[in-house]
Parts: C-alpha cells; structure tokens; sequence
C-alpha cells in the first residue's frame, strides 16, 4: 500500500485541505447548539421536535446572526433535514468569511429514499441563493428527466406562503423543446438569478453544443452552463455520474462551479469505482488517482472478501474500510431509516 508521502502531490493537497476544513468545521461545532433554537411538542404521538432558528453563520463578535434558514421553511424540516442543510453549508461554502477567498468544494447528500433530500436542497438554495451577504445567484439542478416537474412543484409547495420578493425564481428547460426559447431562458437566469431544471442527457447536448448550428447559441450555452456557468450544481439520482468515461460524466465534470452536490438514495459502498467517480465528481484528487486508489483501497478491501483470504487479510480489509469511511465522513453525509 502506498504511503501518503509518496502519493501525487495533487493528491496530498486535497488530503491535507480537507484535514483542515475538518478541523475548522469541528471547532465551530462546539458553538452550533447556540445557533438553533428547537421546540419539543410533549402531546403529539410522535415528539419529532420543531427547529424554530438555524443560523448558518453568525458575526464574531455582535453574534448577530449574519445568514439564517427562513422562519417559514426551517419550521418544515425534521432534525436530520436540519442537518443536512448545515452540512451542505460546511461542505461547499463553511463561512461567509470563506466564500470570498475560496471556490468551495462539494458533498454528497447519500439520504434513504423518502428522508426529503428536496427539502433539503430547496432550503439550502433558498437561504444562500436569496441573502444579500453572499454572491451567489444561480443554482443548476440537473435531474433525471421524469422528476424535472416533480423538482419545480417541490420549490413552488415550500415556498408557499412567502411573500413574492422572499421566492426563488425557478424555472425548468425539460418542457422547453426550441432551441431559441431555451437560450433566452439560460440567458434570462444568467442575468436575473435563480434555479434553472433540467434533465443530464439535455445538460450534456446544450453544454456541448450538439446540434446547435447558431454561434451566438453555443455561447450562450457555455457561458450559462460550463464556463463560468452556475455558482452550485445540484445533481439528482447522482449515482448516474458513477461511470467516468460516460458521456453524462464527461459533460458535467466540465462545469468549472467546483460547489457540487450529488443526492442518491441508493448505498455507496457495493462498487468502489463507482464511489471513486462520484467523490472525485464532488471534491478532485480527495481519493488519489484511480491508480493510487486501487492499491489503498479496493485491491486491499476486495482482497479480504475471498473465501480463502486470510485473518491477516481481513484485518487489513477492516482496517482500511474503516480509513476510507473516516477519510470521506467529512464529505458525504449517510442517514437511512
């Protein structure tokens, strides 16, 4: 097995980024309680307590919170959704302070069918997408192409009730058949803000520009969805990007947002290739080349699955499934029933 010191370099700033973010993350833990405020309901049947406040971050010295979840929707989510909003905040932007100095990074939301990774996600994006403290203004979904409408009615059922400044504008291209009209619409969200839905096989024709003869068009393509394109990409069922040399895979890795956030509900840990693809997909270099990661963890781990393998195997199995589960806890965040 490779030592680390004689991984590639690329390799060991990742390794090394990520340790640090780690540690600024769980020092900041220890304040988290103070930033929500939960109400326990005691005659209801089932207890599930309220979360009233989720502050996402706060001025250090005022305390005065600087980025929080609107009333309205934080009141909606479930302690684990709460949970998922705050982790989707550490993993690709961690402060407001850190937004202006770095590009950020990604995570994956690995959430059981039905635990509400939309939720999720619609108040994640509300909060950032709407304060004035950050820069951001547009957020990509891309999802399989029969859940587009199911994705817009989601943001449209949370944010009813807010008045009309406080609602994300969101829009979808999946019904969208004319080229023209779609260019006007990437066009209208690049200027305007917002969340743009759309299907991965129509994201990788429009972002390459598959048979799309006008000039004007291809560019307004590229600019709104690869280069600068959107501030956060959210990919749905994202284990459809678990094949590097697919051309979906291909096609969304060009994004240059590297604030990516892969949802699945189905478990990582049956391929490790796929796994490698997908975390690569959401933070680069994080589990080496796919050289380096067959010799740290799928040649050992595969190693110690034989019917002839020895304790000695084993032991070396466990010992580096359990290196390779503490190396992405910080990133990809698993709840099941």
């Amino acid at each position: 097995i490779i030592k680390d010191d004689k991984l590639r370099r690329e390799t060991q700033n990742a390794l090394k980024e990520e340790e640090e973010r780690r540690k600024r993350i769980a020092e900041r833990e220890r304040e988290r309680e103070k930033l929500r405020e939960v109400i326990e309901l005691e005659d209801t049947h089932l207890k599930c307590p309220i979360t009233t406040k989720l502050v996402l971050d706060e001025d250090e010295e005022t305390k005065e919170p600087l980025l929080q979840v609107h009333h309205n929707i934080v009141t909606k989510l479930k302690p684990h959704q709460v949970d998922g909003v705050q982790f989707m905040w550490d993993c690709c932007c961690e402060s407001l302070k850190k937004t202006k100095k770095s590009s950020g990074s990604g995570c994956i939301l690995a959430h059981c069918m039905g635990l509400g990774k939309t939720l999720q996600v619609v108040s994640f994006l509300h909060t950032i997408l709407l304060s004035d403290k950050l820069d951001f203004r547009t957020a990509l979904v891309v999802c399989p192409l029969n859940t587009a409408l199911n994705w817009m009615n989601e943001f449209e059922k949370w944010q009813e009730g807010l008045e009309d400044d406080e609602k994300l504008e969101v829009a979808e291209l999946a019904t969208v058949k004319r080229p023209q009209e779609r260019g006007f619409m990437l066009q209208r969200w690049q200027d305007e803000g917002g969340v743009m839905i759309m299907g991965y096989e129509m994201y990788r024709n429009l972002a390459q520009g598959r048979n799309v003869k006008s000039r004007k068009l291809k560019d307004i393509f590229n600019k709104s969805l690869v280069d600068p394109g959107p501030d956060f990409v959210i990919c749905d069922e994202g284990h459809i990007l678990k094949n590097e040399a697919s051309a979906v895979s291909k096609a969304m890795n060009s994004i240059r947002s590297r604030r990516r956030i892969i949802l699945t509900g189905t478990p990582l840990q049956n391929n490790l290739i796929e796994y490698h693809c997908m975390v690569n997909f959401i933070k680069e270099n994080l589990l080496g080349s796919i050289k380096e990661f067959r010799n740290r963890f799928i040649n050992p781990i595969q190693n110690g699955q034989c019917a002839d393998s020895t304790l000695v195997d084993v032991r070396v199995m466990k010992k580096r499934a359990h290196i390779l589960y503490e190396m992405l806890a910080g990133c990809v965040q698993v709840r099941g029933f």
